[in-house]
């Protein structure tokens, strides 16, 4: 106690104490601020997400987009490569990022008359829009095919990182469910299981509509009953398609309807099936059933097999009218060479005859002094005798009055009479070939035909033309003709 009587050790204390808490309390805020950054009001923005780029230069604007995947570093450094400027030239946006300030870099590939080109800038501001999304502008240094010249950039975030995946889920799931539309189109094969099994097959040539409905085109069970399968796609995982299978009244079978609304969808790969139990409706009762529905065939299958047989029918009819048409080919050569045969038969027996005509009754040539003259032009071979004795066979003696030697042969044929006269053509009696030296005789033996036999024995007595014809080497042809009569031996006359 001091001489004043005031007591210090009560109070004193206590109050420094307090003094030397609060002392410490200001150094420590102290120390917090010193380590915040300069620019701590303007923290770095969020840099995920999808930008605008928007260039501008002398040379003209570009536009393009960029994706930003990546949050900026400690560092504040962010980049991608995931740029596009007027939908088809790529490039990269990068730079680093300090408060509300930043530089920036964006590069372009050369594309067709476009350089490459290069925008640099230290002096980028950073904002922020009406809708909240961080803008940043600024000018720079814009370098293309090796010119500089002043240029400014705006970048805007227009979608956060978080609407960029939404819309990518949205957009995957469009695909997934617009691919699932398109491969419910092929060839089904439908197993329906209630008091007794029933298998058929569905073709679906359409994809489903924008309801994920689907219908067959055409459908039969047990390969004659006409049917339909129909349903509903389930929309997102986890949800289950609806199917309606209806069959028609055939024979003593009822028409029927299965229907589901629990049918589960499975694909794995290029198989695709639905299982599930219904309801089977028949005409006075409703049992419970079970459909399993399994895509055999994808829709390329289907198109793919139905060319195959396309082609294979085309073949078929081509293999089929190239038939017909070979044998119709054939028919009319085979008719025109029987027509084109007999003009040429006719008219040959046209001018034997008329040869006949021209020599019957003519006399051979004169011999005188052992030589015979030769007629000009050259003549055929000479018949003296017209009465024959014939058996079944009889023997010309032909002479040759030619200065050369001939070859030729003769043709027996029945001569115009009744007999012949009901006849369409001659009847051929016999043929036999011969060679005369130059003003030679030949004994030419012809055996008779059977008709002419038979003729011959009837009728005892047959009158005849021999047709002889005749060629020789460097000399024109020559043909003649004689009336002869052949008679059967005596033992005919009288058996």
């Amino acid at each position: 106690m001091n001489s004043t009587g005031e007591d210090r050790t009560g109070v004193g204390r206590p109050l420094t104490r307090r003094w030397r808490a609060l002392a410490l309390a200001c150094v420590l805020a102290g120390m917090l601020l010193a380590a915040l950054p300069s620019g701590a009001a303007a923290a770095n923005p969020e840099m995920r997400g999808e930008w605008q780029l928007v260039l501008q230069s002398p040379g003209g604007n570009a536009t393009g987009t960029a994706f930003i995947s990546v949050e900026a570093n400690p560092k504040g450094e962010f980049a991608t490569s995931n740029v596009v400027f007027l939908g088809i030239v790529h490039g990269t946006f990068s730079g680093t990022l300090n408060g509300s300030e930043t530089s920036v870099t964006v590069t372009t590939e050369a594309a067709g008359p476009a350089p490459e080109g290069k925008f640099t800038s230290t002096a980028m501001k950073i904002e922020t829009n009406g809708g909240g999304q961080p803008v940043i502008t600024g000018s720079g240094t814009l370098t293309a095919g090796g010119t500089p010249m002043p240029a400014t950039v705006t970048a805007t975030r227009v979608k956060t990182y978080a609407e960029v995946q939404e819309r990518e889920a949205k957009e995957k799931l469009e695909r997934e469910e617009q691919e699932a539309r398109e491969n419910v189109r092929g060839e089904w094969s439908l197993t329906l299981e209630s008091l007794q099994n029933s298998k058929g097959t569905a073709l679906i040539t359409k994809s489903a509509n924008a309801n994920n409905e689907f219908a067959s085109s055409s459908a039969l069970f047990e390969g004659v009953v006409p049917s339909s399968f129909s349903g509903t796609l389930p929309v997102g995982k986890g949800s289950n398609a609806t199917v309606k299978v209806t069959t028609q009244a055939y024979g003593p079978a009822p028409a029927g309807e299965f229907t589901s609304s629990t049918m589960t969808v499975e694909s794995s790969g290029a198989s695709l099936s639905m299982h599930g139990t219904g309801t089977l409706t028949l005409p006075g009762t409703s049992l419970p059933a079970t459909l399993t529905a399994t895509r055999i065939k994808t829709y390329a299958q289907v198109l793919q097999q139905q060319e195959k047989e396309a082609l294979e029918k085309e073949a078929l009819e081509r293999e089929a009218r190239e038939a017909k048409e070979k044998l119709e080919r054939e028919a009319r050569e085979k008719t025109e060479g029987e027509a084109r045969e007999k003009a040429e038969r006719e008219a040959r027996e046209k001018a034997e005859r008329e040869a006949a005509q021209s020599h019957i009754g003519s006399t051979p040539p004169i011999v005188s002094g052992g030589s015979t003259t030769t007629p000009s032009p050259p003549v055929s071979v000479q018949l003296a005798a017209k009465a024959f004795t014939a058996g079944s066979a009889l023997s010309l003696r032909l002479t040759n009055p030619n200065a050369f030697a001939v070859q030729g042969h003769v043709t027996l044929s029945l001569a115009s009479g009744k007999a012949a006269a009901s006849k369409k053509k001659p009847t051929s009696l016999g043929t036999a070939s011969f060679s005369i030296s130059p003003h030679g005789t030949a004994l030419v033996k012809i055996a008779l035909s059977r008709s002419g036999r038979a003729e011959l024995a009837r009728r005892h007595t047959l009158h005849a033309i021999a047709s002889i014809a005749t060629t020789a080497s460097g000399q024109p042809s020559a043909s003649t003709s004689y009336k002869i009569t052949l008679h059967a031996p005596a033992a005919h006359h009288h058996g």
